[in-house]
């Protein structure tokens, strides 16, 4: 018998978030069913952070942010309504497993700002995917990780 603990949800923002909801909320309720009341969904996040935000938890849109730190600290299942998109037990994903943001990231660490004019994520694939095939092939010599070309 298999003893699954979570899963991990390929493209999850293709699927629209309330049905997300409502299927992360049965998922949840059958793995109680087996003694899992701790089951996580992470899933991958292809949009930006505003984006993102309406898929983590139960979701959140940027008027909802936390005033400050304490109201951010503190916010739980049983917080208000109005914090919140969805009703307590609609999470969505709980976390993300990977986001476009981080590609972003790791690729202006590495100083390729230059090919980030217009920030779309499949241009930013397309070209943490070239980089890495110049640095394993070794036709990128000469340059130093954090420093533009």
């Amino acid at each position: 018998m298999l003893d699954i603990d979570g899963f991990r949800i390929d493209k999850a923002t293709q699927v629209t978030v309330d049905a997300m909801g409502d299927w992360s909320d049965h998922i949840r309720q059958c793995a109680k069913r087996f003694g899992k009341d701790n089951f996580f969904i992470p899933g991958e996040i292809t949009g930006g952070n505003t984006f993102g935000s309406i898929y983590l938890g139960r979701g959140k849109e940027p008027k909802m942010a936390a005033k400050d730190l304490k109201q951010a600290v503190i916010a739980n299942n049983n917080t208000a309504r109005d914090q919140f998109i969805r009703d307590p037990g609609k999470n969505a994903l709980d976390a993300g497993a990977f986001h476009y943001t981080i590609y972003r990231s790791l690729t202006r660490f590495l100083g390729y700002e230059i090919f980030f004019e217009d920030n779309r994520n499949m241009l930013t694939i397309i070209v943490w995917t070239a980089i890495w095939r110049l640095v394993t092939t070794r036709q990128l010599t000469g340059w130093t990780p954090g420093t533009p070309s």
